[in-house]
């Protein structure tokens, strides 16, 4: 499922009204989009135990870099995973509603 929202995210930022990153060259929109992919990969439960792991080991160690791009990489893929987490947090009206939306969604992917 995550790889169908990389798609349908870079569709949509492909559309001329949506074109956020027309201004880039060609290196920088290619980092932009590995970005994205890796953020939106890292919803994947299965992603987030290893980096959960890994930033565990970083803080034991106390050897977190915001300029080394492994670890600024590994805090963005578990802030998204935290994001995609949060509805659990949410009042029971809305986590329902939302439930239901995943679940039409996932309906509609067959």
């Amino acid at each position: 499922m995550e790889n169908h929202h990389f798609t349908m995210a870079v569709s949509i930022l492909q559309q001329e009204q949506n074109n956020i990153f027309g201004n880039l060259n060609p290196d920088e929109y290619k980092q932009v989009l590995n970005i994205m992919k890796k953020c939106i990969l890292a919803t994947d439960l299965a992603l987030f135990f290893p980096n959960k792991a890994r930033l565990a080991n970083i803080v034991k160690e106390n050897s977190f870099q915001w300029d080394h791009p492994d670890h600024r990489m590994l805090a963005m893929a578990l802030c998204m995973t935290g994001s995609d987490l949060n509805s659990s947090s949410k009042p029971w009206e809305v986590q329902f509603r939302t439930a239901k939306i995943v679940y039409a969604e996932f309906h509609e992917q067959g």
